[in-house]
């Protein structure tokens, strides 16, 4: 096992259950309730605190380029990491120049790849 995070609330129907999260490769391969048996290369005790698999913002608006002191594909995308989001959907109306044609949907998509930190789609402005 990569990773277990020990005493975690995760959410079941209409309540929490508190569990530990077993990870192995990347993935979640299971909950239990005893991990005495078991043996990881890493133990984080989340101490009770709700953890939920990553969130999709279907609709966003990153101001960049065009008001990037408003926000940037950095300072949107940290601000998205630290809300829980792991993917998010760009509607690049608000950008300057605003989204019309093949030729500006490809510079907004090429200034994205270089500037995030999380998944980032463009939806039609």
């Amino acid at each position: 096992m990569d990773l277990i995070l020990k005493n975690a609330n995760i959410p079941q129907g209409d309540r929490q259950v508190l569990t530990n999260i077993l990870v192995n490769n990347g993935k979640i391969v299971g909950y239990t309730n005893d991990i005495s048996f078991l043996t990881a290369n890493r133990v984080i005790d989340v101490e009770g605190k709700l953890v939920v698999p990553g969130c999709i913002d279907p609709h966003t608006h990153f101001m960049d380029p065009g008001f990037t002191h408003r926000e940037t594909f950095a300072t949107g995308s940290r601000s998205a990491i630290k809300g829980g989001l792991t993917t998010i959907i760009d509607m690049p109306c608000c950008s300057k120049p605003s989204v019309r044609d093949g030729d500006s949907f490809n510079k907004k998509i090429g200034l994205s790849v270089t500037r995030h930190m999380l998944t980032i789609v463009s939806g039609a402005g």
